[in-house]
């Protein structure tokens, strides 16, 4: 986040079964490696592997948390809880927004004249029809947007007149993995609560299986890069309804937008030359990318070449396109989409990429994957809870806050495992890493 990124903690948490403890790490010993160049709301990744690790099954889950944050997994799905301290005196504010403009905090909260943006990364995709609410108690003249999928932003409904009041947001996350709230205050607005609360998708890939006997888990950090990130997700609007029209979110050679299934658009090509079409997506002001994953459909159709050609092809700044990827599609009419997609790693960090898709049939969809690079850490940590049932009986383990290693013991047929991460609200000094 552009104020405050250096109050941010990127970890990876790890589960092994194994026969007898492993003797934990010293107290600290793998922190100091693990917070350098990181950030500190709770950046993390939570996987679980089998023994003999010569042939792991590995389960993955990223997520970030920021002081007042609380995440809970479990196999049947997942609950996140925003919950943040907006007092004076208190970090949770300020560690958790990108950008803030003249707002201040007192004793009784938020007061304006200003803005602010408040991002929000999830660890799966919301579910449907996902249960998602933003409560807030604020009085004045007090605004609040969200932005789509394609980054546009929409107005939702305050009142603002003093009382606590819930926003149902639960039509603007269905399916989506991230987006940004904007929220300002005019002259002497004041906000005293502010809380999101939403479901998750089912994590049943994404939580450690237990087993009778020890369970051991380790806390790391950082991407399969070794980088401290976050994601931001962006997907140009191809419905007919578009908030922006679709030629105006691409610059469109060779091809023309057209009427596709339902209310769907795509950008097809308008003679023999295929149709080249490039999206730009920039960072937030003040962040940069360190790496992107980039998908696009196409749709399969006749075409005069036997086998028609797709390129997917990136830059960043004044460099020349590069490839990512590039792939064959039918020309046998069909209404499956292809899909096709590519992954890049930043040789320097950038502000704005662009992905250009080149294809003989016309492109029906994109979605872009960006991952924001977090700076330098400071040491504070979420309190764990790992919680699941032993023939009906409940049982719980708090991890031990002075190692990044512990393990502990289930009895016959442990199940329902879930995992609940919790970074507190924080005031005062902050401990240095």
């Amino acid at each position: 986040m552009k104020h405050l990124q250096a109050l941010w903690l990127a970890a990876l948490l790890t589960s092994g079964c194994v026969s007898e403890p492993a003797v934990p790490d010293a107290p600290g010993a793998s922190m100091k490696h693990a917070h350098a160049g990181m950030p500190m709301a709770f950046s993390a990744r939570v996987s679980g592997e089998r023994l003999p690790r010569s042939q792991p099954t590995v389960q993955l889950m990223d997520f970030a948390l920021r002081p007042g944050e609380t995440l809970i997994r479990a196999l049947a799905g997942g609950r996140w809880i925003y919950a943040p301290d907006l007092s004076a005196g208190a970090i949770d504010f300020s560690a958790g927004v990108r950008e803030r403009h003249g707002i201040t905090q007192t004793s009784k909260g938020l007061t304006g004249e200003g803005w602010c943006v408040i991002p929000f990364v999830a660890p799966s995709a919301f579910a449907a029809r996902t249960n998602g609410w933003i409560t807030l108690c604020a009085s004045g003249q007090v605004a609040l947007a969200i932005d789509d999928a394609a980054g546009h932003w929409r107005s939702l409904p305050v009142q603002a007149n003093g009382a606590e009041e819930k926003i149902d947001i639960s039509s603007m996350l269905e399916s989506r993995n991230d987006f940004d709230l904007r929220l300002t205050l005019g002259v002497m607005a004041q906000v005293s609560q502010f809380r999101f609360a939403s479901d998750l998708q089912s994590a049943s890939p994404d939580v450690p299986e237990l087993i009778e006997g020890i369970n051991v888990m380790t806390l790391k950090c950082k991407d399969k890069y070794g980088l401290a990130t976050v994601i931001r997700t962006r997907a140009p609007d191809f419905g007919r309804n578009a908030t922006v029209p679709l030629a105006r979110q691409a610059a469109i050679r060779h091809g023309s937008v057209r009427p596709a299934t339902g209310m769907q658009q795509a950008i097809a090509p308008d003679g023999t030359d295929p149709v080249q079409a490039v999206f730009s997506f920039e960072a937030p002001a003040g962040e940069t990318f360190a790496w992107f994953s980039v998908f696009a459909c196409l749709t399969p159709g006749a075409h005069r070449a036997s086998l028609p050609h797709a390129q997917l092809a990136w830059r960043s700044g004044a460099d020349e396109f590069g490839t990512l990827s590039e792939t064959t599609v039918s020309n046998l009419s069909s209404p499956e989409a292809y899909r096709m997609d590519g992954e890049q790693l930043l040789d320097k960090p950038g502000q704005v990429v662009e992905i250009c898709v080149t294809s003989d049939t016309p492109i029906t969809g994109l979605k872009f994957v960006g991952h924001l690079n977090m700076s330098a850490a400071l040491a504070l940590r979420p309190k764990i809870i790992h919680r699941w049932q032993e023939n009906g009986v409940a049982r719980q383990f708090i991890a031990p806050v002075a190692t990044d290693r512990y393990f502990f013991r289930c009895g016959v047929n442990p199940c329902g495992h879930c995992i609940e991460l919790t970074v507190p609200s924080f005031r005062g000094l902050l401990p240095t890493p």
